[in-house]
């Protein structure tokens, strides 16, 4: 194996290692606070009503999801779904 394979071969094993760590991380993030977090970082002090109402959108499609009570089968069965459900809704 002369270095310029060994050398690619190396680059590619890095290339995948970097986006397995890229696909799969090491400690997963709840819907919910991800999404709360994001909407925290992209407001500025004039777009403060516009956090509270997303937060309260959070707070009817986590309502939404507690009264469908793990039925897999529910358009509300996860937070995901609910804001779907939500949005579609009006």
């Amino acid at each position: 194996m002369t270095g310029t394979n060994l050398f690619r071969l190396v680059i590619t094993v890095l290339v995948a290692l970097w986006a397995g760590a890229e696909l799969m991380p090491p400690t997963g993030t709840p819907f919910e606070e991800y999404l709360l977090s994001h909407a925290a970082e992209t407001e500025e002090s004039a777009e403060q009503s516009l956090g509270e109402e997303f937060r309260q959108l959070v707070d009817r499609a986590n309502v939404r999801v507690a009264e469908a009570d793990g039925d897999a089968t529910s358009p509300y069965a996860t937070l995901y779904t609910a804001l779907l459900k939500i949005s579609e809704n009006e």
